[in-house]
């Protein structure tokens, strides 16, 4: 995903702005839940918690870098070229993070997770070097990861719209065991919207 480096000192800029077309894709944020009470623990033992926990994220993502870190929290963002190469389609980004969210055990703590379809998030940055993306539908997902609880995804109804077809067209109950737990739409007021937002829930 090539980044555009907002910089007004490029007298080209406002050309490139206008003729930047958005990446579309899937934005997904996955965050590790009770991570601040959770370094109440010895050091050693929050440390190899988290760093368990990161390394679960990363097996169901193996081929993809989080595109940001913020604190317990990573965010990919996956465009639909690269979703098919790696996941096939969007059912197989969904099992893929139904996995990280449905495993617990006593060395990883427990995740919750928002996805939302993009059709108009920009790979631009202010600043130089370094890749991001933004758009209201990546404010959206970071909304929804609010609504989130421990071991629940919670999605925007965009992503439920293409997932709904890709499950109609690829998946089964017996395949995809998860979409039958899915639960919406939820409508709810979410802060720097406007409209109500609909989505929808699994929880595990």
């Amino acid at each position: 995903m090539e980044t555009l480096f907002i910089d007004f000192a490029n007298p080209r800029m406002i050309e490139k702005i206008v003729a930047l077309k958005p990446t579309k894709g899937y934005c997904i944020l996955l965050d590790i839940t009770g991570s601040t009470r959770l370094k109440d623990k010895p050091e050693k033992d929050w440390m190899i918690e988290l760093y368990n926990t990161f390394a679960l994220m990363r097996t169901f993502f193996l081929f993809l870098r989080p595109l940001k870190c913020i604190g317990d929290e990573l965010m990919f963002y996956i465009s639909e070229t690269e979703t098919k190469r790696v996941f096939g389609s969007p059912l197989g980004l969904f099992t893929s993070v139904c996995s990280i969210t449905n495993e617990w055990e006593k060395w990883f703590k427990s995740v919750k997770a928002s996805i939302v379809y993009c059709e108009n998030a920009y790979a631009i940055s202010f600043v130089k070097g370094a890749s991001d993306i933004y758009g209201k539908e990546i404010d959206l997902a970071a909304r929804l990861i609010a609504e989130a609880k421990a071991r629940q995804i919670v999605m925007g109804e965009s992503f439920y719209h293409v997932l709904e077809p890709a499950y109609a067209r690829y998946g089964s109950a017996l395949q995809v065991p998860e979409f039958s737990k899915v639960i919406g739409p939820v409508t709810k007021r979410l802060k720097g919207f406007r409209a109500k937002q609909n989505f929808y829930t699994i929880q595990f």
